[in-house]
């Protein structure tokens, strides 16, 4: 009989680096491997509070600490042994019970034939192929924007500009020394790599997209929408030739991290082939209460994923017309002014940028109604949507943070809408 509380593991398979598209995801800081590499699922006691750093598991370094048993230690070696797999790393996501190992498969070994064997396994409770993602972005030739106007979001500022919440940035490391972030962030760490450690690094779009959500309006640059929110920088993805590159692994660090501690909202400004492993830990991360905001994709019907989890919010950018992004809730995405590196500031496009500026509304919401869950305020922001022409007299639906905030205090009073824009509500 299985002990009550079980430890699983996952299995999942790097692709190898060199291939196209989001494959050859790599792990800084070690060299790029050619082989694929997997993971394993072991049953395990419940997970045991470490009292310090450390560990073989590199410790898990959130809010919580655990260690990895010997059990588990002497599995995986068993498991490397039977199957002539050479171990990389390991990691711990409390939120699941998974206990996942990274192994480089043999030399010349068939990566499906070495997961259709690990499936048959009874160790082993999931396998899959280790998943690339990218940022969403960008779209250089989109008419200017004024995103904050767009969505009223300052006639909200005198009820509500984020306070007491806590938004999970997991993207390209950001710039905490940035002038506009002074005193917003709250914590900031990398999981790309082995292990977890301190954020060291400042890139674009990371930057970019912490900055539309909370940047201080301190005078000096750009205001964001939910300035008073506080957040968690987590480095899951990395930039590439001037894109922004995840893996399954980075992801599903960064996810956890910000699960256990709490995270009030949870932002993925990236897209890539469905996961299963992240998709169900993204399920829990709502379960738990977690608003989880997801860029939708705008090269499909579908909105891509992780958008497409259940509970999910997906945003793409107001006018790009369906059936781009299928339903996914629309936001100010183009030419949005934003932090940049090094204390510079530049415009920034893409259904990324959209889903900062609707996390950073649904801060503002999740202040004054902490106790709605992500399905009732993803329903308010979907029935105050307005509709009003573009530079090119096109409808083009956008997310209203003045007039969800009104359903929510009869205290609230939104201006009219100009008539100009013929402006309707979407219900």
């Amino acid at each position: 009989m299985k002990p009550p509380h079980l430890l699983l593991g996952c299995l999942l398979a790097l692709l190898t680096a060199g291939g196209s598209g989001c494959s050859g995801p790599r792990l800084e800081p070690q060299p790029v491997t050619a082989r694929p590499v997997i993971l394993l699922t072991i049953e395990a006691p419940a997970p045991v509070p470490l009292p310090s750093a450390g560990g073989t598991a590199d410790a898990y370094q959130g809010s919580r600490r655990y260690a990895v048993g010997s059990y588990l230690r002497r599995e995986a070696r068993r498991l490397s042994r039977d199957y002539a797999l050479v171990e990389r790393e390991d990691w711990l996501i409390p939120a699941l019970d998974l206990y996942c190992v990274a192994f480089e498969i043999p030399p010349g070994a068939s990566l499906e034939e070495t997961i259709g064997k690990l499936r048959t396994d009874a160790r082993v409770e999931s396998v899959q192929p280790m998943q690339g993602f990218t940022t969403q972005r960008a779209d250089p030739y989109a008419e200017l924007q004024h995103g904050l106007q767009r969505m009223r979001v300052p006639e909200t500022h005198r009820w509500v500009a984020g306070r007491g919440v806590r938004v999970a940035v997991v993207d390209t490391a950001v710039d905490v020394a940035h002038p506009d972030l002074q005193g917003r962030i709250e914590i900031g760490r990398d999981f790309v790599g082995r292990g977890a450690g301190p954020l060291r690094q400042a890139e674009k779009h990371g930057t970019a997209v912490a900055g539309i959500i909370a940047s201080s309006g301190n005078g000096i640059g750009t205001l964001g929408v939910a300035p008073d929110a506080t957040i968690l920088a987590l480095r899951g993805c990395w930039e590439e030739s001037g894109e922004g590159r995840c893996s399954s692994l980075t992801l599903l660090k960064a996810i956890s991290f910000a699960i256990e501690e709490q995270a009030d909202l949870i932002n993925l400004s990236l897209s890539g082939p469905d996961d299963p492993l992240l998709a169900r830990l993204i399920r829990k991360g709502v379960e738990r209460g977690s608003i989880v905001v997801a860029a939708g994709t705008e090269s499909s019907s579908a909105p891509g994923f992780p958008a497409s989890v259940e509970g999910v919010i997906a945003v793409t950018r107001s006018g790009a017309t369906p059936p781009y992004g299928g339903d996914a809730l629309r936001a100010p995405g183009s030419e949005i002014l934003a932090a940049q590196p090094g204390g510079s500031f530049d415009y920034v496009s893409g259904s990324s940028f959209a889903a900062a500026n609707a996390s950073g509304v649904l801060a503002l919401l999740r202040e004054r109604a902490p106790q709605r869950t992500p399905l009732e305020l993803e329903r308010l922001l979907r029935s105050t949507s307005t509709q009003s022409l573009d530079a090119f007299g096109a409808p083009s639906h956008t997310i209203d943070a003045c007039l969800a905030l009104a359903q929510l205090d009869p205290l609230v009073s939104c201006p009219a809408l100009p008539t100009s824009t013929a402006s309707s509500t979407r219900r």
